[in-house]
């Protein structure tokens, strides 16, 4: 999609730096610009939201994973994951609660940087 956006932002440039066509097209160009940039501001927020749908997903699942240690915890009565007859079943869940908290930090650095620019569009 990236590559699309910036050939239709190169073909709408190279048509204005055209010097012989006349208003009508510099009005039509304008109007181009305009919505490619509109396109990829709109795809943007949903690619935003989209990735926050899934932090949200990791969040409730990590919760969940936490829960689930709790109990497996609480029926073997071994809380302590060094103890020889820890639960198989709690580290591995625990080994994946953590995937999924740093899986949640790369997606929430990706947010940030996906926002910067659009709050530089805003403020103009």
């Amino acid at each position: 999609m990236k590559a699309q956006s910036q050939f239709c932002t190169t073909a709408i440039l190279n048509e204005v730096s055209d010097p012989n066509r006349d208003y009508v097209q510099e009005g039509r160009t304008v109007e181009r610009l305009d919505r490619v940039r509109r396109v990829g501001i709109e795809d943007a927020h949903r690619r935003i939201a989209q990735m926050e749908a899934i932090v949200a997903d990791f969040d409730r699942t990590a919760n969940e994973l936490g829960d689930w240690i709790k109990a497996e915890e609480n029926r073997t009565r071994i809380q302590d994951p060094a103890h020889f007859a820890y639960s198989a079943s709690a580290t591995a869940m625990t080994k994946r609660r953590e995937a999924l908290k740093r899986s949640r930090e790369t997606l929430m650095r990706s947010i940030d940087e996906l926002k910067r620019p659009l709050a530089d569009v805003v403020l103009e």
